[in-house]
């Protein structure tokens, strides 16, 4: 009796290779789009917090939206963080020629004020280029904090387009946005 020939198998290892690298391929195209997509969120200017420049300024202008409830996936600055106790998400973060600001918010909503008056990337220290502020509140015009020492509070109105610094002797001194 003879033997019988061995039935040819299909070769698939090529093919199969080919669509791996094919699969590859649009995997990290659409990896890099998505990671290049929504802009810089690093700010890139030489800018100052809280600082009064002595200027009398009327009402703000005029007021923008109420922020969007939509949550921002931007994380606010480490130290910041730290002092809350807690991870912080973004919620809004403005520049000016002398300032940089985040109003960032916690799982449960709570907000809270981190202002800085160097060049972004600088450490922030409290008492020196940084202020850290947890009375916070929502308004029609963006955000309100409070600093209250003793019976002298200082107010920070942030929005979109300015920060308004007023003082306890009602002086205000505003800053427009830069870079939005």
């Amino acid at each position: 009796m003879p033997t019988p020939e061995p039935t040819p198998r299909p070769r698939i290892v090529g093919p199969l290779l080919v669509a791996l690298v094919f699969l590859a391929v649009i995997g990290a195209s659409i990896g890099f789009v998505l990671g290049t997509q929504g802009g810089d969120d690093v700010p890139d200017t030489n800018t100052g917090a809280g600082q009064n420049t002595g200027q009398d300024v009327d009402e703000p202008s005029t007021p923008s939206p109420l922020p969007s409830p939509t949550p921002s996936s931007t994380a606010c600055p480490s130290s910041t963080q730290q002092k809350a106790g807690k991870a912080l998400r973004q919620v809004l973060y403005v520049r000016t020629d002398r300032s940089e600001v985040w109003i960032c918010a916690d799982a449960n909503e709570d907000l809270y004020y981190q202002g800085h008056s160097v060049p972004p990337g600088e450490e922030l220290i409290d008492d020196r280029n940084a202020i850290f502020l947890t009375d916070v509140e929502p308004t029609q015009y963006g955000y309100r904090a409070r600093n209250t020492s003793g019976d002298a509070v200082t107010e920070y109105m942030v929005s979109s387009k300015e920060l308004i610094i007023q003082t306890p002797d009602g002086t205000r001194a505003t800053e427009p946005a830069i870079g939005s």
